[in-house]
């Protein structure tokens, strides 16, 4: 898994870019990478895009993973890319498994700059 993100604190806000095979272990470093970041605090927004990536996770992975992640922090809004349909319906199924507890509202993309236009959109709210 190729992973790579960038916070920027005036926007509060993480972009995480993921490319290859993504497995469970992979994306618990990656979040860990985040938020042990000094620039990173609680209750950012994020966009996460998976255009590149394939999701490799099953279901028990997936769970496992959304229960580790709701204990490290709750998101504003998270905007995730998608390039399939399939990996649409991995995001759905992380959605279902982690709201409430991960975020205050989620939103799915094919396009990066759809994400970027919907977390600018909530950050005037």
């Amino acid at each position: 898994m190729d992973f790579t993100y960038e916070i920027i604190p005036e926007k509060s806000l993480v972009k995480e870019t993921y490319a290859g095979r993504i497995e469970k272990q992979g994306l618990m470093e990656a979040f860990s990478l985040i938020t042990e970041d000094p620039l990173w605090k609680k209750q950012m927004n994020y966009i996460a895009n998976y255009s590149s990536a394939q999701v490799k996770l099953n279901y028990k992975e997936m769970d496992a993973y959304a229960n580790w992640a709701r204990k490290k922090d709750k998101a504003k809004y998270i905007a995730i890319v998608v390039s399939s349909e399939l990996e649409f319906g991995m995001a759905r199924m992380f959605e279902m498994l982690t709201e409430p507890d991960l975020y205050e509202e989620c939103k799915f993309c094919y396009d990066l700059k759809e994400a970027e236009q919907w977390i600018e959109s909530k950050s005037v709210d």
